[in-house]
């Protein structure tokens, strides 16, 4: 009668145990992860502005090695096939000037460009007539 229970416990003992002797916790052996922000413009000069060098001063002094510029766009519509620089999208010079300040504080730079339709919907829905006709304006960007 004893074997008859002896087994069982035996077999749940030894998976109990298994767990016991798992090691802590794995981590990535990653050295170069990208630390970093995203910066939108409120404005086609902002990227130029004593707030954005304080914004990336910030960035730096929290130990990010990359900060994203995002570069606003525009369309009429998510079908639209229009695609042009807004209020908001920073001129060459201020973008130059960015990218040119990041440097100075060892940040990398990436650009990403986001095109909102002007019409309000989400850009995640843009759709155009045309597609070839979109890309190659988004090629002229």
């Amino acid at each position: 009668m004893p074997t008859r229970f002896l087994r069982p416990l035996l077999a749940i003992a030894i998976f109990l145990l298994s767990f016991s002797v798992a090691t802590g916790p794995a981590w990535a052996a990653v050295t170069d992860w990208q630390k970093g922000g995203s910066i939108s413009p409120a404005s086609s000069s902002d990227f130029a502005s004593a707030s954005f060098q304080q914004s990336l001063r910030n960035l730096a002094a929290i130990h990010a090695n990359y900060v994203t510029l995002i570069i606003p766009y525009h369309q009429s519509n998510i079908w639209s096939t229009d695609i042009q620089p807004g209020w908001d999208t920073p001129t060459d010079a201020s973008l130059i000037a960015a990218i040119h300040s990041a440097h100075l504080l060892g940040l990398h730079v990436m650009l990403k460009p986001h095109i909102d339709p002007y019409d309000g919907q989400w850009r995640a829905n843009i759709n155009p007539s045309d597609r070839n006709g979109w890309f190659a304006n988004y090629d002229k960007m």
